[in-house]
């Protein structure tokens, strides 16, 4: 004989189908989620959203796969449709009151979404304040291992912030930067991926605080890390040789150059082989060096793109003003000519640039042109003036009017 269940053995077997079901709901869109199958994976999260609708994984899980699919999209407001989903999922989790607003894991789904959207500022806060939560409020999330996640992200955000300091320019900037990226490495595993760019601007920051032995480790350490990709290898090496440059120790700065492909063509070495040269001519501009870094400027000078090629121009407009005195203007005025022509097509390019300005003021004023001096010389007090507010440096942490 079948015995019928009581309505209270009906209601725990109703209870323990629906947590079953909600399992294995989240487990099937996990599995399509890591096999990249997304839109699949979103129905079985609704599903889980559904049958368990006070638990953070469902929802969790969907925003995680929206943002995912925010990261992949091409188009932008496919992107921008998608982080506004997942911020909405994000948010019944504080507003069912699954999550308080001070839970990690809620401030760690609004950092990659602001990410994302490349709310620097909003990301690196949201990131901070999940990474200073109680250790106890991780505890519920351990099968995402959150605390894992939420330092990563936050060491990211950390060396993302410190580039954003370094461009600006300045001490204080420098100095800002370098605890950041301090904090970071601390973080970051030894592995990660994030350590070539946190390596790089470590030495960044070390070169602006004039400490260029600490620098060029940081160099070394990324060029191992990087030692399966030549492009980034050649890059790095010849930033090395750069520093010795800037340190006026031009032999150290040409043996690391030794280091490379002597048929190289990448942009960096091409601009480290010519420094060198001008480094030569600038100590003795009377001589067979000048002669010799006006010619090997003039031909690196034509492999550049334009993107790469002020990085030659003001150094070759510098050495044909070290070169040519009152004394030698008519028997050198093709030279000046020419530097003066490089100058004006590098502003039409360059405009925010200061230097190039305060060039053609000498060069109009070897030339007699005086009115020109004084224009350019007006126009370059106002450009310097400018750049106060503008980024000094680029992403790669190089001068950006250099």
């Amino acid at each position: 004989m079948i015995r019928r269940a009581t309505p209270l053995l009906l209601c725990v077997l109703c209870a323990t189908a629906g947590a079953q079901g909600y399992v294995d709901e989240i487990k099937a869109g996990r599995q399509l989620f890591e096999a990249g199958d997304f839109e699949e994976a979103l129905t079985h999260f609704a599903r889980a959203r559904a049958r368990a609708p006070d638990d953070w994984r469902g929802h969790t899980w969907q925003a995680f796969t929206l943002i995912e699919q925010a990261r992949r999209a091409r188009d932008p407001a496919r992107r921008r449709a998608l982080l506004g989903e997942a911020e909405k999922v994000t948010g019944v989790l504080v507003r069912n009151r699954i999550l308080l607003l001070q839970d990690p894991l809620y401030k760690f789904l609004l950092g990659v979404i602001y990410d994302l959207r490349a709310d620097g500022a909003k990301a690196f806060d949201a990131f901070q304040q999940a990474y200073l939560a109680p250790r106890a409020k991780f505890a519920r999330f351990g099968e995402i291992d959150l605390r894992t996640n939420v330092e990563h992200a936050f060491a990211g955000a950390s060396v993302q912030l410190a580039k954003r300091l370094a461009m600006r320019g300045g001490r204080q900037q420098f100095e800002a930067a370098e605890r950041l990226l301090e904090q970071a490495a601390r973080l970051l595993p030894k592995d990660s991926p994030d350590r070539v760019s946190l390596e790089r601007q470590l030495a960044v920051v070390s070169e602006n605080l004039q400490r260029r032995g600490k620098a060029i480790q940081h160099l070394r350490r990324c060029i191992e890390l990087t030692k399966d990709d030549p492009e980034a290898v050649q890059e790095l090496t010849s930033t090395i040789a750069m520093f010795y440059f800037a340190d006026g120790e031009i032999e150290k700065g040409a043996k690391v150059l030794t280091e490379l492909p002597a048929d190289s063509k990448h942009p960096s070495v091409i601009a480290a082989r010519a420094m060198a040269t001008y480094k030569r001519a600038m100590a003795a501009p009377e001589g067979e060096e000048m002669r010799a870094a006006l010619a090997h400027h003039r031909g690196a000078i034509q492999k550049l793109t334009v993107t790469d090629r002020n990085r030659l121009v003001v150094p070759f407009v510098e050495l044909v003003l070290k070169k040519i005195g009152p004394r030698d203007v008519e028997k050198e005025r093709a030279l000046l000519k020419e530097a003066e022509r490089m100058a004006k097509r590098e502003i039409d390019i360059r405009p925010e640039c200061p230097s190039l300005y305060l060039h053609l003021h000498h060069i109009y004023r070897l030339l007699g042109k005086e009115n020109l001096a004084i224009h350019y010389q007006d126009l370059h007090e106002q450009k310097q003036e400018e750049f106060r507010y503008k980024d000094h440096y680029d992403e790669r942490g190089r001068p950006r009017c250099r």
